[in-house]
């Protein structure tokens, strides 16, 4: 069965949603009556959204169906690909917008793919979701940054407590994570001890600033062990889209370098 929704105009906002498309959203119907459609569903580029929607509100839409993408209200990183139509709907003298929403197979974009130990979206959505932005507009409210997230020394947590012991702290950790970034950022388990957040949206280093910081404060906070408790740290680094990154392994190297540049800082510093 299909998702369906009506928008009205002026913000763009939901007036009604189905069951079949709150479920997929893990919510209850009500709870997004009167949401903003773009705290939903995004499309790359992000205007293609609300063109669709403006199009069709005025009568001028087509038949062709939007790539686009649900997002998970629990912030988890999770997208759900789908497929969007769009149809102008009157009542009376009032004009809305119906909008079915399709589910897209899985093997597609590698959506509901999810690292077994962490919870969190796997490299494959990362990768997937890379390409588009990359491929899509890049003016200035499209700007996206990925922060590659490497945890400090965590051998020796392995090493001292057992890798049953190290596999429940990434746990933790992937769910910490998961919690701190903004409603429609991606963070995934890139691999071991690393993660990768998407940042998008973002105007500079006063938008992921405090990303970093929240993410600093959130591994300071012990974890409970079976033999007390442990704290972490991470050494993080930032690479901001640009037109020198054409694939999404430029974008990751070059974050994963900005990474390896924080641990030589904070390694000369601690020398003697």
């Amino acid at each position: 069965m299909d998702g369906v929704a009506v928008a009205a105009p002026q913000p763009w906002r939901f007036v009604f949603v189905n069951s079949t498309l709150s479920n997929w959203l893990d919510g209850s119907p009500g709870q997004y009556v009167g949401r903003p459609v773009p705290d939903v569903l995004r499309a790359t580029p992000a205007d293609a959204l609300l063109g669709r929607l403006e199009r069709a509100w005025r009568g001028e839409g087509d038949d062709a169906a939007l790539s686009a993408c649900l997002l998970n209200r629990e912030g988890d990183g999770t997208e759900l690909p789908v497929e969007v139509l769009f149809s102008r709907i009157a009542l009376g003298e009032r004009v809305y917008v119906g909008i079915v929403v399709r589910r897209v197979a899985t093997e597609r974009m590698g959506a509901d793919r999810r690292d077994p130990l962490t919870g969190l979206a796997d490299r494959s959505l990362l990768m997937a979701r890379l390409s588009m932005l990359l491929a899509g507009d890049r003016s200035a409210d499209q700007r996206f940054a990925v922060l590659f997230i490497d945890l400090d020394d965590f051998k020796r947590v392995n090493d001292r407590y057992g890798h049953l012991i190290g596999d429940r702290v990434l746990g933790e950790v992937g769910r910490r994570l998961a919690h701190l970034t903004r409603m429609g950022d991606l963070v995934v388990r890139y691999g071991g001890d690393e993660f990768v957040a998407l940042v998008e949206q973002v105007a500079g280093w006063e938008n992921v600033e405090p990303v970093i910081r929240r993410i600093h404060a959130a591994l300071a906070k012990p974890i409970a062990i079976p033999a007390g408790e442990i704290t972490l740290t991470a050494s993080i680094g930032v690479a901001e889209a640009s037109a020198k990154h054409r694939t999404p392994e430029d974008l990751l190297n070059a974050a994963d370098r900005a990474m390896y540049a924080v641990k030589r800082r904070v390694a000369q510093r601690s020398t003697p």
